[in-house]
């Protein structure tokens, strides 16, 4: 049957890179594999205004595409867990702003995973 899920990894820091869509378990457990055994540490340089913006954007994005009779047609919810060091200053009423763009309709859940720092305008947005 159809997917339930569309998951797309967007990495950053003080840029978005580009997005990679994973479409089957098996696309998941390479990317997985891959990033076993990299070591990666928090050296601040992240910015996580520009991954939110980004997550919206992809988001109005595929809205879009619902509304032409894509495979999104029944995109109902959105998901963003981002992971950080917790070391950025957000701008919340931008992403505000953006965030009302998108059809209201649309549920769209965000989950921040801190390592280090907790970043308490990012606490605020989640809730």
């Amino acid at each position: 049957g159809r997917p339930s899920h569309q998951v797309v990894l967007v990495p950053f820091d003080t840029d978005v890179h580009a997005p990679t869509s994973i479409k089957t378990p098996e696309e998941a457990a390479q990317l997985v594999q891959s990033l076993i055994g990299n070591k990666t540490k928090a050296e601040g340089g992240t910015d996580i205004q520009k991954a939110i913006l980004e997550f919206y954007r992809l988001v109005g994005e595929a809205i879009h595409d619902r509304a032409k009779n894509s495979p999104f047609q029944q995109f109902q919810h959105a998901n963003l867990i981002l992971f950080s060091d917790g070391g950025s200053t957000v701008d919340l009423s931008a992403l505000e702003e953006a965030r009302k763009r998108i059809d209201p309709k649309l549920n769209i859940n965000m989950s921040f995973v801190a390592v280090g720092e907790t970043n308490e305008d990012l606490a605020g947005l989640a809730k």
